[in-house]
């Protein structure tokens, strides 16, 4: 019998392998993070830890990997829904970084201070 500590989504009864958050955060899980955007219920409570990063290129509906740290992220954690934009991010001379601080700061370093 395992006891692996688990972090269960605030919204339904699924779990994920523990990852420790902010003590005030919640975890809400990708089938509940699309089904909040397809309800338009518009942004996440503010501390909402969502699945993503994933350790895996595969998605329902769509990933997308960050050049600088290879993540992978669902398309609707980060609430990509048009078409035409996933489309233009699946190329492969499209650059995408993911929201993670290290990533954001690299892009700045590279593209802004020239």
């Amino acid at each position: 019998m395992s006891h692996a500590k688990t972090l269960q989504c605030s919204r339904c009864s699924h779990t994920r392998p523990y990852v420790a958050i902010p003590p005030e955060s919640s975890y809400m899980c990708r089938e509940c993070v699309e089904q909040h955007w397809k309800e338009g219920e518009g942004l996440l409570p503010p501390g909402t830890f969502k699945c993503c990063p994933t350790e895996t290129s595969e998605g329902k509906d769509g990933v997308i990997q960050c050049r600088n740290c290879g993540c992978w992220y669902h398309y609707a954690c980060l609430n990509i829904t048009s078409t035409s934009l996933r489309e233009y991010l699946s190329l492969s001379t499209t650059k995408w970084y993911c929201p993670e601080p290290r990533c954001a700061e690299k892009v700045i370093r590279d593209h802004v201070h020239r």
